[in-house]
């Protein structure tokens, strides 16, 4: 069943309604909140905050440190991050899990193993891949050489040139078909053939044909790419937002980040732009705030504008968990609260 085919002439490209913009000058005003270090700046780099913990750097070692951050004690302290409460590692030539204790939860005996996903991980026996649960149980017999993690509950899988998608059972869902595949978001995964490209449906159905798609959806919209400008599509292969951007990303939290010549601002998914393109850099929106870069600064921005954190780091990531990594500066880095959540970081 097709319900929807982008392919646009010059003609119909130009007709195509230009998204407003907001004609409101973000505010630039500092909030008044001061930055509070949960973690003081102690590390040469680290990562974003999940399952309480995070990677950093130090010297040349690699740590964990709970929200408090205290170092943790965790055999074979390897730099692989934990997902669903589980990392994996290596230990004489093979792969388990720790759990967040650091003890052994599966213990090692397979050749190759990759991160869970929706309470599956793929491991490799000899030379074929196959799917373990969290008690280390082999759910998916090991039968397949090139495959995809996990995603909305459902796998791409490759056998012979062709990928198709099984389900949690290891049943073929879709029939290998495709020459190329992206895991399914929003209900929907891109897919390319010999003869089309576009969107399928979890049942297989082809219901978004278009050459022009640069991504996966996300929260309802799919990014196209026509005369090297961005715009999106929307589930029903609308063109929703005119291309017309020197690049976008995908929406997070209701606004993309998109590039008007050399700076960078925010729409939101009508294609009304929110956030004037003013920044040197910007990231993508996180626990309602987004790291911008204002000259050679970063600070944080709330979905109005405003500046809430001022800029002053070297360096910012997204909040996550409530925390975020800055460094004040070079190999100086530490963790923030949120400044808009009363929890402390304990």
């Amino acid at each position: 069943m097709m319900v929807g085919i982008l392919s646009l002439s010059a003609a119909a490209f130009s007709a195509c309604k230009q998204p407003s913009v907001s004609k409101t000058t973000p505010s630039t005003e500092v909030s008044g909140r001061t930055v509070n270090f949960a973690i003081p700046p102690q590390f040469h780099d680290g990562g974003d905050f999940s399952n309480g913990m995070a990677v950093v750097y130090k010297s040349t070692k690699v740590r964990y440190i709970n929200r408090q951050g205290q170092m943790l004690t965790l055999q074979f302290n390897q730099e692989y991050p934990f997902a669903e409460g589980l990392r994996r590692f290596l230990q004489r030539g093979q792969w388990g899990y720790l759990n967040k204790q650091g003890k052994i939860a599966i213990k090692p005996q397979f050749a190759e193993a990759r991160e869970f996903s929706e309470g599956l991980a793929a491991v490799r026996q000899g030379d074929r891949w196959g799917f373990i649960d969290k008690r280390g149980q082999m759910v998916i017999p090991p039968q397949f050489v090139v495959f995809k993690n996990f995603s909305e509950g459902l796998a791409a899988i490759k056998i012979s040139s062709q990928w198709g998608y099984i389900n949690k059972r290891g049943d073929i869902i879709i029939a290998p078909q495709f020459l190329e595949t992206s895991g399914f978001h929003d209900g929907l995964a891109w897919v390319k053939t010999k003869s089309k490209e576009g969107y399928i449906n979890r049942q297989g159905d082809l219901v978004i044909q278009t050459p022009y798609a640069v991504g996966v959806f996300h929260e309802g919209r799919a990014r196209v790419e026509i005369f090297n400008k961005f715009g999106y599509i929307d589930k029903w292969g609308q063109l929703v937002i005119r291309p017309q951007f020197a690049f976008a990303r995908d929406f997070f939290e209701g606004l993309a980040q998109i590039q008007v010549e050399d700076r960078y601002g925010y729409i939101d998914k009508q294609g009304k732009v929110v956030i004037e393109p003013q920044f040197t850099q910007a990231l993508d929106f996180s626990e309602e705030l987004a790291p911008v870069l204002v000259g050679d600064r970063w600070g944080y921005i709330n979905p109005q504008g405003q500046i809430v954190i001022h800029p002053q780091f070297v360096s910012a990531r997204k909040f996550s968990e409530g925390l975020a990594l800055v460094c004040p500066k070079l190999r100086s880095c530490g963790y923030i609260r949120h400044p808009l959540k009363a929890k402390p970081a304990g």
